[in-house]
């Protein structure tokens, strides 16, 4: 449950300040946190380990939308 909440927590910081926001900018914003704090970081490989997609929790639990595929 702390590693999807640090998960949640971490999406939403990354969204906030822009009202179009895509997966692949969440994933870079997600990326340049993630170094500077190890924790959240082992928090969300233990997601993926458990099974929790953060491209699928993007889309479902947030409502980001996905990036285009074309």
């Amino acid at each position: 449950m702390i590693a999807v909440d640090s998960l949640a927590v971490l999406i939403e910081d990354a969204a906030t300040g822009s009202d179009d926001v895509t997966e692949e900018v969440i994933h870079a914003r997600i990326g340049e946190v993630l170094t500077k704090k190890p924790r959240l970081k082992r928090n969300i490989l233990l997601c993926e380990k458990l099974g929790l997609s953060v491209s699928e929790f993007l889309k479902t639990g947030l409502g980001i939308r996905p990036t285009s595929s074309a």
